[in-house]
């Protein structure tokens, strides 16, 4: 038993040393198991980079696992997690459940339950203490140390209630996802697979106390542990670590793999600094790019030293608008592969704002012919059939308006045509039609004399209409049903209407079009919204609640609902977040919208405890989730290894008027870098604008 680190700063080349450690030991211990647990959004990647490396690019005793898969692997062998989990979707219904029967009982909590985004706060609020293990006895002690705070208290109080009503709930029917761990740590002992294996933990900035609890019988049980740890060969390991410091997160972390160390009696190897012999200190990334090295040498660190040599590695520009910077992307990786001889996988495009960026670079790249992938987990709501479901539950709750009826007919997954749809609603708007007793009454009025109008038509029309979405109304709107009678006549509609066949062929229309990220989509949300459907049967199934009720409820999930999708091709533009993005030999970078309020993030107000409440319990040995002013310094370590990614170019652009059209300055970070580099100039776009970029008139309408 014993742990080893990996220590080098960004591009340093620790994984890459594990790696082949691994390989090379795996080769010749073919009896042993080697572990690569990884962040979830890394396993792809990484199971692409060991069987790329491996001689014979295959591996026998090597697999790469996140915790969650790591943790379902040893159920497989030993058992223990003998209940489902609850989705993001049975919470807020559980919590909603739990607030109705539990409001008379609530002191501070209980005129606030139905204002919007409340049981969204407190849903994140019960998962961190799930993720952070708070148990019982935890808020007894956090009683005693609001004891002279009378608001924490009545707030603790609030939340115990909630905590141990959905405790109620969940116990012997469900568990939530953060509690994977714990169920783990329970039976973990009871592996012999764990005792004959070697685990190696890359791609990690912290680990939560769920986490550590698993790493200290991983400690205990296997034969060794190795960590990769980002931070500067000239940080010091141990004593005072302080939060503000780049690497404060890195040090605390080693600081608590030895303290679990220690506890378990693992015997603490020699850490391995990964370093470049020949050149010193310089990080194998940039060996052949001093301004870059100069860079990762001198980012947010004190005191700095100046680059003050002629360079063209490090780039800032600067654009009217986040379109204008999106097409200035565009120009720029179009003359990097057609004259310096780029691959469209030697460039990454990333940024604080994806889902802003992700949109507008979606447009702008496929008019200009470039392949890219955006890491993204896209939402369903734009999906035909989230359309068509939501549509059809406000033909009911408005009562056959007109919004409602052709926003239903016109996803394309109604059985009537386009043309007759295009009929119906001539007549529905020259008549004024409005209502379900209008729609269920044949139709009798005629334009007037000059114009004919086919009665006969429209009334074959108005009846299909009638006969696919009228039972839907009538067990809806019938108060006696239940919420299972409610999911039930929803699934009986996509029934009638053949919806799976419909989304299959859709699919393959995909498929054909070589589109396989949508693809993807289509494939994915007939079984997301039958889950939907399942967990809320299976929750409230035989309550009776109001209309609206069930169709908040519906809404919850439906807007919870997430599509994953992985890269579908080798040779791409990586679109991405600074934060979960995993990049992968890039040469070249693009750092986009590094204006106020992006770059660094905003880290959003409010909260149902606040950070001086956080502190308060922190500093008497309650951890929690990081506080904002925490999430702020580490925030900068993942700007720093996000600039740190590529080998040759770095562009950094920002914008002037954001989308509102209002004015907008450039992050801190343009500023730091202007004092880095003393003949670093900015670039107006706007000036330079180049050869023309296709884009249609309105890119945020898509």
């Amino acid at each position: 038993m014993s742990l080893q680190l990996y220590l080098g700063s960004a591009g340093s080349g620790k994984s890459y040393q594990m790696y082949q450690n691994i390989i090379k030991e795996s080769m010749e211990n073919p009896g042993v198991n080697y572990l690569i647990i990884v962040p979830e959004q890394f396993t792809l990647q990484t199971q692409k980079d060991i069987v790329s490396m491996h001689p014979n690019h295959g591996v026998m005793n090597v697999d790469i696992l996140s915790f969650m898969r790591f943790a379902y692997r040893i159920f497989d062998e030993v058992g223990g997690n003998d209940y489902p989990i609850l989705e993001d979707t049975g919470k807020s219904m559980v919590i909603r459940r739990v607030l109705e029967r539990k409001s008379k009982e609530l002191i501070l909590f209980g005129s606030g339950v139905k204002k919007p985004g409340f049981i969204d706060e407190l849903k994140s609020l019960l998962s961190e203490f799930y993720q952070y293990n708070i148990k019982p006895e935890d808020f007894d002690q956090m009683m005693n140390i609001s004891s002279k705070k009378p608001l924490l208290k009545a707030k603790l109080q609030d939340i115990r209630t909630i905590f141990d009503g959905f405790a109620d709930f969940m116990k012997e029917r469900y568990i939530t996802a953060e509690e994977i761990l714990v169920v783990l740590s329970k039976v973990i002992d009871k592996s012999d697979w764990l005792k004959n294996s070697v685990i190696c933990l890359d791609g990690f900035t912290g680990f939560t106390p769920c986490q550590n609890e698993i790493l200290a019988k991983m400690m205990d049980l296997t034969k060794k542990v190795m960590v990769t740890v980002t931070i500067d060969p000239r940080e010091p390991l141990s004593g005072n670590e302080s939060e503000y410091e780049l690497f404060g997160l890195s040090q605390k972390t080693i600081k608590k793999l030895y303290e679990i160390a220690d506890e378990t009696h693992t015997t603490i190897d020699k850490p391995i600094y990964v370093l470049d012999g020949e050149n010193g200190n310089v990080p194998y990334r940039f060996r052949n790019s001093p301004a870059l090295a100069s860079l990762e040498h001198n980012l947010f660190r004190y005191p700095y030293k100046v680059y003050d040599k002629e360079q063209e590695e490090v780039s800032i520009h600067s654009a009217k608008n986040p379109e204008a910077e999106v097409a200035y992307v565009v120009r720029e990786i179009k003359r990097l592969v057609r004259e310096e001889g780029y691959r469209y996988k030697d460039i990454a495009v990333v940024t604080g704002d994806i889902e802003g960026y992700g949109r507008i670079a979606k447009h702008y790249f496929s008019n200009n012919g470039i392949p890219c992938f955006i890491d993204y987990k896209k939402d369903i709501l734009g999906n035909p059939f989230v359309v068509f479901l939501r549509s059809a539950m406000q033909i009911v709750s408005e009562d056959y308006s007109y919004e409602s009826v052709f926003a239903y007919l016109r996803t394309g997954l109604s059985d009537i045509s386009e043309e007759d749809i295009d009929l119906l609603e001539d007549y529905v708007l020259a008549m004024g039609i409005r209502g379900a007793k209008r729609y269920t009454e044949p139709f009798t009025r005629t334009f007037g004399r000059k114009k004919t109008v086919d009665l006969e038509k429209i009334n074959d029309i108005r009846e299909r209409l009638i006969h696919e979405v009228h039972p839907l109304y009538k067990v809806l709107k019938d108060k006696e049903k239940t919420v299972r009678d409610y999911t039930q006549t929803l699934y009986d509609l996509g029934i009638r209407l053949r919806i799976w066949d419909k989304l299959e062929k859709l699919n393959n229309d995909f498929i054909e079009q070589d589109l396989p990220l949508m693809s993807k989509e289509y494939e994915q949300v007939y079984r997301i919204v039958m889950d939907i459907y399942d967990q809320i049967v299976l929750l409230l199934g035989d309550e009776h609640i109001s209309l609206k009720e069930f169709g908040e409820v519906l809404e919850t999930g439906l807007m919870e609902a997430k599509v994953g999708l992985i890269p579908p091709g080798m040779d791409e533009v990586v679109i991405g977040d600074t934060q979960r993005t995993r990049l992968k030999d890039i040469r070249a970078l693009f750092f986009i919208g590094v204006n106020e309020g992006i770059v660094p993030k905003i880290i959003g107000s409010g909260g149902i405890l606040s950070d001086m409440e956080r502190e308060l319990l922190t500093d008497n040995g309650i951890e929690l989730a990081p506080t904002k002013r925490q999430q702020a310094f580490t925030e900068n370590l993942y700007i720093y290894l996000s600039m740190t990614k590529p080998k040759d170019k770095l562009y950094i652009t920002f914008h002037k008027v954001n989308e509102e059209g209002k004015s907008i300055g450039p992050s801190f970070l343009i500023g730091k870098l202007m004092t880095y580099f003393s003949k670093l100039e900015i670039i107006n776009e706007d000036v330079h604008a180049g050869e023309n970029v296709h884009a249609g008139e309105n890119v945020h309408a898509g």
